[in-house]
């Protein structure tokens, strides 16, 4: 049976005497995206963090970073179409710029004026935090980019496994673990690496995750 992610307990994932809610925030787009607002054990003046993960990247993966942050800061973190906690309808592309689209409608109906905030992203959170800067209502006072992806260069067999996602991602993720732990990551000197990188196989969604790489 499926999780309701709103029922998860997130408290690993922030400090801990920070408190934290769950909710889907529907967005004109159509789209509802799962997020996570942690609130810093006092009120202080820092500003809002909002905080976009990388393609099916997943919470558990930033856990430290999120721990320090919510200990000064109120982190909005937002999971993005691609991941199976969002609420989408069959309609739904997974493109960049429809990704960005969202985001851009995320933080007008999340960050309220005056509220000072900055945008942090990895990877593809990233990529649509820089797609969305000149699109956005109100301005960040900073963005963090780490590894943004200038283009997301998917050609050849890996256009036609991605065809095929749904049928076949399931029985090749432990093929694709093998592949990891033999010629990619060196599991003696990076065991975390390789757990991420399993954590991330094993909750993606096949469907969307073939959409979004086509």
């Amino acid at each position: 049976m499926k999780t309701n992610p709103l029922t998860i307990d997130y408290s690993p994932f922030c400090h801990s005497d920070a408190t934290y809610r769950a909710e889907y925030v529907p967005l004109p787009t159509g789209v509802e995206l799962l997020a996570i607002v942690f609130s810093p054990p006092q009120t202080v003046n820092s500003p809002v963090i909002l905080f976009i993960p990388g393609f099916v990247s997943l919470i558990e993966n930033f856990r430290e970073t999120l721990v320090e942050l919510t200990r000064t800061h109120t982190v909005i973190y937002v999971e993005t179409r691609e991941k199976s906690t969002a609420r989408i309808n069959p309609d739904h592309r997974f493109s960049v710029d429809e990704i960005t689209s969202d985001i851009v409608h995320f933080a007008k109906l999340m960050i309220p004026d005056p509220a000072p905030y900055v945008m942090a992203g990895y990877s593809l959170g990233a990529t649509v935090i820089a797609e969305a800067f000149p699109r956005l209502h109100r301005k960040p006072e900073a963005v963090l980019l780490i590894e943004p992806n200038s283009s997301f260069p998917f050609k050849g067999t890996v256009l036609l496994l991605a065809m095929l996602a749904r049928y076949i991602y399931r029985p090749v993720v432990p093929l694709v673990k093998w592949y990891m732990r033999t010629f990619i990551i060196d599991v003696r000197t990076d065991p975390e690496m390789y757990r991420i990188n399993c954590r991330n196989l094993d909750t993606a969604e096949p469907a969307r995750l073939g959409m979004a790489v086509r």
